[in-house]
């Protein structure tokens, strides 16, 4: 399983995806012509390869392949010439492909902090490279299994002293067997929850009534009444 992040992560190779179909789309408007196309024989410039070019963002380092035109002419600006890092646009690029941001909210970024330097009309031909190249991530066939792993942690303060263990690593342990035992008791209850009326139900009830609670202080204010005069009100 990849990184997310970092050096050859996922998210990074995102964000090198768009940037570069950006960059693309920028140079076609300095040469005036799409690539391949006749109009551009004769023009007096041309494409002439890429550059490699190491960029750091919010979500890990990457190498851009940047393009270059025959003159040296090409003066890019979405991503400039000597510029070692990207600011926020990873973000929002990342936004993007995740669908909480649209094609003409980067579009207004772009026309924000790039309307000075670009045309509208490169602009525009950036942001439809760049919504092309979400779209084809979004509609890539998916794998059978992403595996994903979850850690979680609570540190508990085990001896006091000689006792071991000490009260409050008793009180905590025991709050999340009750947890463990209230979460495998509402599956139960969920999954008899659509069943008519009238039919009987064998999952347990809740073994602590109350709402449910987040953090130490709100779970041991529960255990307190729960078991009345069973805990130290010191820890």
């Amino acid at each position: 399983m990849g990184a997310l992040t970092g050096e050859g992560g996922f998210l990074p190779e995102l964000v090198k995806r768009v940037l570069e179909a950006g960059l693309q789309a920028e140079l076609t408007g300095h040469l005036g012509y799409e690539k391949h196309e006749r109009a551009g024989h004769g023009s007096g410039n041309s494409r002439n390869g890429l550059t490699s070019k190491r960029l750091g963002t919010e979500v890990g380092d990457l190498d851009l392949a940047t393009p270059r035109d025959r003159n040296g002419s090409f003066e890019p600006q979405l991503v400039p010439k000597g510029s070692r890092r990207l600011g926020g646009l990873s973000d929002m690029i990342i936004s993007l492909y995740a669908g909480g941001m649209t094609i003409r909210d980067i579009q207004a970024h772009l026309e924000r902090t790039l309307g000075t330097q670009l045309s509208h009309e490169t602009i525009s031909n950036i942001t439809d490279a760049v919504a092309e190249e979400v779209k084809a991530w979004q509609s890539r066939p998916l794998e059978p299994i992403y595996p994903i792993l979850y850690l979680d942690a609570l540190i508990v303060k085990i001896r006091d002293g000689h006792q071991f263990p000490n009260d409050d690593a008793v009180i905590k342990l025991l709050w999340l067997a009750i947890q463990n035992i209230e979460d495998k008791r509402a599956r139960e209850r969920a999954k008899e929850a659509g069943r008519p009326k009238g039919q009987p139900r064998k999952a347990p009830p809740r073994l602590v009534e109350g709402g449910t609670v987040q953090g130490w202080n709100a779970a041991y204010g529960a255990l307190s009444i729960a078991f009345p005069g069973r805990l130290d009100p010191r820890i």
